[in-house]
C-alpha cells in the first residue's frame, strides 16, 4: 500500500517552505515512480527499513538516508524496493539558498548526501528523527532545524531580490530576460549568477521548466487539444511545446498522456 501525504509548514516557514511531504509503503513490494523537473530543491529524510534506488540519465545509485536532490533538467527514474517511510522537505523555487550557504548549481542534476554537505548538525539532526515515532513530532524537530537556519540568512538582499525576480518571471514568463534584469539594476550576466549560485539553475532555465510543469499538470488533469494546452501553458505554438516537453521528460506529451487529441 503506497500513501503521500502533503503538510503544511509553520506560519513562521510559509514563505519559505512549499509544503512537507510524507512517503509510506507499508507492504513489501516494488514501488517506482517518475519524477521531472519542478525548479524547486528538496531535501528528504528516510525514516524505513529500505534503501531508494534512483536513475538519472544512465547512472544508477543508491540515494543516501538525507538526500539533497538539486535542481533536475530530465526525469528522475526513483525505486523503493519494499517497506518505506520518508519525510521529505520542498521548498520553493528562490528559497533553497536562505537554508544553504553553497553555491547550489554544485548540486543540478545529482542527489547528494546531506549529511556529507552539512556535517554534524544534520548527522544529528537523523538521529533525533529516527528516535521519534511520532511524525507530528518529527516536523516540529525539523522546523526547529530550519528556523534556526533561516535566523542566520533571513535578511540577505540578494535572496530578497531573487523571490522578486522570480516572483515577475513566474507572473510574466514571456517577457524578456535582458528587460528583467535592467528592471532590477543588473546586467543580465549578474542575474545569471544570481540564480545559478541560489537557486542553481538560469533564469531562462526557470522560465522554461514552469512552463514545462503547466503543461504537465494540464496533460495530467483533462484532455483538451494539445494545442490549447500549449497555448495556456505560455507556449508559442504545440511544436516549441512538444519540444521543451521531449527535453525535461525525456518523451512527447503524447506518449506522456495518449489520450490528448493533437487536433
Amino acid at each position: 500500500m503506497f500513501e503521500y501525504e502533503e503538510i503544511q509548514p509553520a506560519k513562521e516557514l510559509r514563505e519559505y517552505v512549499k509544503c512537507y511531504f510524507i512517503v509510506r509503503i507499508e507492504n513489501y513490494f516494488d514501488f517506482s515512480d517518475i519524477k521531472y523537473p519542478s525548479g524547486q530543491i528538496e531535501l528528504a529524510f528516510n525514516l524505513g527499513e529500505s534503501s531508494w534506488q534512483s536513475e538519472i540519465g544512465n547512472k544508477k545509485q543508491t540515494d543516501p538516508q538525507v538526500e539533497l536532490l538539486g535542481q533536475m533538467t530530465g526525469p528522475i527514474l526513483i525505486k523503493s524496493p519494499g517497506k518505506t517511510l520518508m519525510l521529505g522537505i520542498r521548498f520553493y523555487s528562490y528559497a533553497a539558498g536562505y537554508f544553504f550557504d553553497y553555491a547550489l548549481e554544485e548540486f543540478s542534476n545529482q542527489i547528494n548526501d546531506l549529511r556529507d554537505v552539512m556535517g554534524k548538525s544534520v548527522k544529528e539532526l537523523h538521529e533525533k528523527l529516527l528516535n521519534e515515532p511520532d511524525m507530528s513530532n518529527r516536523i516540529t524537530i525539523v522546523e526547529r532545524f530550519l528556523l534556526k537556519r533561516l535566523s542566520e540568512t533571513e535578511k540577505n538582499d540578494k535572496l530578497m531580490l531573487l523571490k522578486r525576480i522570480t516572483t515577475d518571471l513566474h507572473k510574466h514568463p514571456e517577457r524578456n530576460i535582458k528587460h528583467v534584469a535592467n528592471d532590477y539594476n543588473m546586467s543580465p550576466r549578474n542575474m545569471q549568477r544570481l540564480f545559478l549560485r541560489h537557486m542553481g539553475i538560469t533564469p531562462k532555465l526557470y522560465v522554461r521548466i514552469n512552463r514545462f510543469q503547466q503543461g504537465l499538470q494540464y496533460l495530467e488533469q483533462n484532455k483538451e487539444l494539445l494545442t490549447d494546452i500549449a497555448y495556456k501553458s505560455g507556449y508559442a505554438d504545440q511544436s516549441h511545446f512538444i519540444r521543451d516537453f521531449k527535453a525535461f521528460a525525456d518523451k512527447t506529451p503524447s506518449a506522456f498522456n495518449p489520450g490528448v487529441p493533437l487536433l
